[in-house]
């Protein structure tokens, strides 16, 4: 729903060390993971090094070497991931109601703020890259990124407030008695 923009605008720094890879890919979270689609990318893109941010109970013995798996880390060490990756993944298991996470996830958020080309469920949101589309990975590493402006924290907490008042004032009030 938004970012926080006084912790993205700050100079990130860049967790990554090995340069010998084409493309730098990141999958922040590991919610509704499709691990055997996340093993098919990685072994269709050896020269792709893929980084998974977040608790996986088994990690498959076939994963190859070029997909790197973390256990959880705090918040501003995912904003460096994301921020000087090249792609964003969002590998989720295709389930009934899972394509809201495609485009309203906050890690969908932080991908569209820093303009990663993303690899999701269907393209139902640019730059969304539908993984049934058969170039899908060939166009993530095409497509060069575009940030968007996404809204902050804040001014989201604002606006869900209406009038950013938590209080009703007293002359607008129901007494005790007739609320439900």
């Amino acid at each position: 729903m938004g970012v926080p923009h006084d912790q993205l605008r700050k100079s990130r720094i860049s967790p990554y060390e090995n340069y010998q890879f084409q493309k730098i890919a990141v999958y922040a979270g590991t919610t509704q993971l499709d691990q055997a689609t996340l093993i098919s990318i990685a072994q269709s893109r050896p020269k792709w090094q893929i980084h998974v941010l977040g608790r996986i109970r088994k990690i498959s013995p076939h994963a190859p070497g070029n997909l790197i798996f973390y256990s959880e880390i705090p918040f501003n060490e995912v904003l460096d991931f994301v921020a000087h990756a090249d792609i964003g993944l969002a590998p989720y298991i295709d389930r009934l109601g899972i394509q809201y996470q495609t485009t309203n996830s906050n890690r969908m958020l932080l991908y569209r703020y820093h303009g990663l080309p993303f690899l999701g469920l269907s393209a139902c949101a640019t730059p969304t890259i539908g993984r049934s589309d058969p170039n899908a990975l060939d166009r993530c590493e095409a497509m060069t990124k575009q940030p968007e402006e996404i809204q902050d924290w804040p001014e989201l907490a604002l606006a869900l407030s209406q009038n950013g008042e938590t209080e009703p004032p007293t002359n607008a009030s129901y007494e005790p008695k007739m609320s439900l």
